[in-house]
């Protein structure tokens, strides 16, 4: 085993700037020296891993390593086209054209249950909110059934499930996932305790499940993100007002950091890492921009719930550079809605993309805007969806945004559509008029449920994925079946 020499070490303006040995093509991972930027402790006393750390043994360490979970990703890497940023430049599937230009639906099929005679059990409820990632090879969905029954599916790009739904436990309430690129995160809030709690399952890729951690003994609602080295996880204390958490946790679930407490938070969180940026320069050393976590909520003033819409955002390592915001996403003051406003966030290496849902006249609008890294400076607000648009979920292909929403069709009984839209072509600026060929797609041509709602969406490459659930008219639309869809780039 080799040691190397550290070229420089120093913080820069944009992030870290320091050496790191690039391991012999084929080779074992070098042992690299210790190297402890200003604000890093290297007993990892205090709940911080240290800089020097190297979880997936790539040979980078965690601070040039955009994600320490997965050795195949570094930043050497050679970029491919498959949703993810290999060789942690800050763009996924660079070199790849992933803007999306006349979007088809390659094919939409029911997921789960299939049509025919099926347990009551399997069915799903269609306030349900199925959550959809990708897991390099495949795409995993988790869900929660309507006997509150927490389940999880493996999705092969052709839409054909890799096996049975696996079913992990019950009585859960809510549920969210994110792909840490070799497990699968779950929280979820556990009922099984006489008050909520929120735990942390976590799942390999064929689904076995590796661990069940306790995260919070009390708490409602969870989120989660993958950052870097680590999960980010939202979650909803009991009270009124200031009410949600914000707490970082290694892979194995163990803290990294204390609770945060979101000012003037009321629920209905989303979480999302803008992702860490690494540049190559001389001498083997690299330009890191720190990613961070960013948090958009619902906001309670006193004890009033409202129509506005925070963002704020933390730093991986808390002590790098100091938190971000609360700021006000919507320009305009929404009423507030019985709805809520249902707030939704992606993120890219420039900053993150919020879309969220206001009441304007008694019709549903979708409304998004984007804010930079740089003090969550916004770019001017705009409409993405001019037709009745509800509860959405976006992602970043590399190249824009895209966005996904259950639509009101109108009528006496009004049904609901799933649509895909452009959200902001540039990443990073308004988009005043002719969004290219094409403005939205509506996935509800090719099914014939009554109602079609709670989409979400995940970026593979050359294709994406919805999910959604699909009311079945038999059953007064309240419950359903799961619906999945691949649409092409091109």
């Amino acid at each position: 085993m080799r040691g190397f020499p550290i070229a420089a070490v120093f913080l820069a303006a944009c992030g870290l700037v320091f050496a790191s040995p690039i391991p012999d093509p084929g080779g074992a991972p070098p042992v690299h020296p210790v190297i402890v930027p200003p604000g890093d402790d290297p007993g990892g006393g205090g709940g911080v891993v240290p800089a020097t750390f190297d979880a997936d043994l790539d040979g980078f360490v965690v601070a040039v390593d955009c994600n320490d979970g997965d050795a195949t990703v570094n930043p050497t890497a050679v970029e491919k086209t498959n949703g993810i940023d290999d060789n942690c430049d800050g763009v996924v599937d660079d070199g790849f054209d992933t803007t999306i230009d006349w979007p088809q639906v390659e094919l939409s099929t029911v997921l789960w249950p299939t049509p025919g005679i099926t347990k009551v059990g399997e069915i799903i409820a269609t306030e349900a909110q199925p959550r959809l990632v990708w897991a390099g090879d495949r795409f995993m969905a988790v869900w929660i059934d309507v006997r509150s029954r927490l389940r999880v599916a493996r999705i092969g790009s052709d839409a054909t499930l890799l096996a049975t739904p696996d079913y992990l436990r019950k009585p859960v309430l809510s549920a969210d996932a994110a792909w840490s690129g070799t497990r699968l995160g779950i929280v979820y809030e556990d009922n099984l305790t006489r008050t909520p709690s929120v735990r942390l399952m976590l799942l390999d890729r064929g689904g076995l499940v590796e661990a069940d951690v306790l995260i919070a003994a009390v708490g409602s609602e969870p989120k989660i993100a993958w950052g870097q080295d680590r999960f980010g996880v939202v979650f909803k204390v009991p009270g009124s007002v200031n009410v949600l958490r914000f707490q970082q946790f290694d892979p194995e679930g163990v803290p990294l950091s204390p609770a945060e407490v979101l000012v003037n938070s009321g629920g209905r969180a989303a979480v999302a890492f803008s992702g860490t940026t690494v540049a190559r320069l001389d001498d083997d050393r690299f330009n890191v921009g720190e990613g961070m976590f960013g948090i958009v909520y619902e906001a309670y003033y006193g004890v009033a719930a409202s129509g506005d819409v925070l963002l704020s955002a933390f730093p991986r390592e808390a002590g790098r550079v100091a938190p971000i915001g609360p700021v006000r996403v919507n320009q305009h003051d929404d009423p507030f809605s019985s709805l809520g406003a249902m707030p939704t966030i992606a993120g890219n290496a420039s900053g993150f993309a919020v879309g969220w849902h206001v009441s304007e006249n008694g019709l549903d609008r979708a409304q998004a805007r984007f804010f930079s890294l740089g003090g969550l400076a916004p770019v001017q607000e705009f409409t993405p969806d001019l037709d009745a648009a509800r509860y959405g979920h976006m992602t970043w292909t590399g190249g824009e945004f895209v966005m996904v929403n259950d639509n009101r069709t109108g009528g006496a009984v009004p049904g609901f559509d799933v649509h895909l839209r452009r959200f902001d072509p540039s990443g990073n600026t308004h988009v005043d008029a002719g969004w290219g060929p094409w403005s939205e797609l509506n996935l509800r041509s090719t099914v014939r449920g009554a109602v079609s709602s709670h989409p979400d969406v995940a970026n593979a490459g050359p294709m994406l994925g919805v999910l959604w659930v699909e009311g079945d008219p038999a059953s007064a639309c309240a419950v359903g079946r799961l619906w999945f869809a691949t649409i092409v780039h091109k």
